[in-house]
């Protein structure tokens, strides 16, 4: 079974932070990186942390 794909609405600003980190890690690496795998690396691998930080940041806000 083929992925399906969607695409995500990133500031431009967003979209050269991850461009940069893309490069670092394709440097470091001597692979390839493109932006769109580190973004998908941070979805893979810390998107239950950044639900956690992100309830604990609003409620705390409403206290």
């Amino acid at each position: 079974m083929t992925k399906k794909y969607t695409s995500l609405r990133v500031s431009e600003s967003t979209k050269m932070k991850l461009e940069r980190v893309a490069i670092d890690v394709s440097y470091e690496t001597k692979e390839s990186v493109r932006w769109t795998d580190i973004a998908n690396f941070l979805f893979d691998e810390y998107l239950t942390e950044a639900k956690s930080d992100m309830i604990h940041k609003k409620t705390a806000s409403k206290s």
